[in-house]
């Protein structure tokens, strides 16, 4: 949604409803109903108002799977909110997120660079299932509240007929750097195997794989700790028959069984060529492999590669 040539909504006029109870983020005292200037202090969560506006319309709403999903889904840590150099979205809610940074920006484009979620906060209404603004048209926190307002509305698809979270139909499969290596190593089996019971299932399923250079720095740390040959950049020999036989999971089946039913995976793998060295093994196996690249040059010199 481009707001950027929009015009600021107007006022709505008084009506004989009950009046709406007013929510303020970031603080516990009574806004002041003139006051649309105010800086977010230190307690306050640079996307508190968005996850309470999400949470307002999706009650299975959770902060720390939304705000550190995807490519654009990034907002947590010290990276800012508007950042969406990490590539193009690789489903329906990334690419919901990537509108909502494209929306700061416009917004920073109209009211200035201080006019950004970091900085500034605003209030909002709440009349049942409805949400108004808080702030005057036209003020940088009417512009932000906006764009997250979009935002909190899209965090629903449909289901057989009935709106559901978006996240209804999303499984992830976590592993931290910090966690043991076999972990690490066998995360990426089963996630593709969690999509196959989807699949099986007559489900077409999009699969992430974020990222398979840290898989193959796991892989790489146990071939060690088994005392293997060593191949390129200290990778086992296997690396690229480890890869071939990861993507080669991916496809369109005829499932066995009653009812007849097809379903699919299609699987999208991120690599993270060290100094943006396309050369590096991982990149160049996978590259031999599925034989299509894209989304280098989004994120500059060193940005994940998607494949």
């Amino acid at each position: 949604m481009d707001r950027c040539s929009k015009s600021p909504p107007k006022e709505s006029s008084p009506s004989s409803t009950p009046a709406p109870r007013r929510i303020q983020h970031g603080s516990g005292s009574r806004p002041n109903w003139k006051e649309d200037s105010r800086e977010v202090g230190n307690g306050a969560s640079k996307y508190s108002g968005l996850t309470r506006l999400a949470f307002h319309y999706n009650r299975q709403f959770s902060a720390s799977q939304h705000h550190a999903y995807g490519c654009n889904c990034m907002l947590v840590g010290d990276l800012p909110l508007v950042d969406t150099n990490f590539g193009p979205p690789v489903d329906e809610l990334d690419g919901t997120c990537k509108k909502l940074k494209e929306c700061y920006k416009c917004v920073a484009a109209a009211h200035g660079p201080n006019c950004s979620p970091e900085k500034r906060e605003y209030d909002f209404f709440v009349r049942g299932q409805d949400v108004l603004p808080g702030n005057r048209a036209g003020s940088c926190e009417r512009a932000l509240f906006e764009c997250d307002h979009h935002y909190a509305k899209q965090l629903t698809t449909t289901i057989d007929g009935k709106e559901e979270p978006i996240m209804q139909r999303t499984t992830l499969v976590a592993n931290t750097s910090n966690m043991p290596v076999a972990a690490r190593e066998a995360s990426i089996y089963t996630g593709v195997t969690t999509a196959e019971y989807f699949r099986d299932m007559g489900y077409d399923v999009a699969m992430m794989a974020d990222s398979t250079s840290r898989w193959a720095e796991a892989l790489r740390e146990i071939s060690g700790r088994l005392a293997e040959m060593p191949a390129d950049a200290g990778y086992p020999a296997y690396l690229g028959a480890r890869l071939a036989a990861f993507y080669e999971r991916s496809g369109r089946v005829q499932c066995l069984g009653n009812p007849s039913r097809e379903g699919s995976i299609t699987i999208v793998g991120a690599v993270s060529p060290p100094g943006g060295d396309f050369t590096d093994p991982v990149t160049s196996a996978t590259l031999a492999i599925v034989q299509v690249f894209f989304g280098s040059k989004l994120g500059g010199r060193g940005a994940p590669a998607h494949l």
